[in-house]
């Protein structure tokens, strides 16, 4: 994600079908995205026992801390003009026109310098507090690691690869402990 959100040339997202975590962040990193009027997001790590910190300060760079909570907490799905309204993409594009629009702003961006461009890029980034340190990817890959090999994250990686609600979740309305 890191590579992607820095790199120095503009990055461009189409999104058609579903896009659900990994897939939510690679969008929030992108430079510009566009996804059509049927598209699916979800940021549903938590309903497969992880937690998404790989993606963790790209979403909230992208759709906001508010927004970031209420998705990446309930893993909840969301359509694309939900997807539009809270800023994770710019534009609800039908499926029909999308290569039109598409072609549009490839040839608006291939307009501009590439050196003025990168250093436009780097410079919102550094700015904004949003170019991460080689400490901070290494500490939220190792929390992502940590959450994957533990007993939830294995049994919720069981249950979505068998299609089946994990078993150490408690259900709404459940008084166990």
């Amino acid at each position: 994600m890191q590579l992607w959100n820095e790199f120095p040339k503009p990055t461009v997202a189409v999104v058609h079908g579903a896009c659900f975590g990994g897939g939510v962040g690679i969008v929030c990193c992108a430079d510009v995205a566009f996804a059509t009027p049927d598209v699916q997001f979800g940021i549903t790590e938590v309903r497969v026992g992880v937690a998404p910190t790989p993606i963790s300060t790209h979403l909230v760079n992208a759709i906001g801390l508010r927004h970031t909570r209420r998705y990446a907490l309930t893993g909840e799905r969301f359509d694309a003009r939900e997807a539009e309204r809270i800023g994770l993409i710019h534009e609800v594009v039908p499926a029909d026109a999308m290569e039109a629009k598409l072609q549009a702003v490839l040839e608006a961006i291939f307009l501009g310098s590439p050196t003025a461009i990168a250093a436009t890029k780097r410079s919102f980034l550094g700015a904004n507090n949003l170019l991460l340190d080689a400490r901070q990817v290494s500490m939220l890959a190792h929390e992502g690691w940590t959450q994957r090999h533990s007993a939830e994250g294995r049994e919720g990686t069981a249950a979505f690869r068998d299609k089946r609600r994990a078993a150490c979740y408690k259900s709404v309305g459940s008084t166990s402990t």
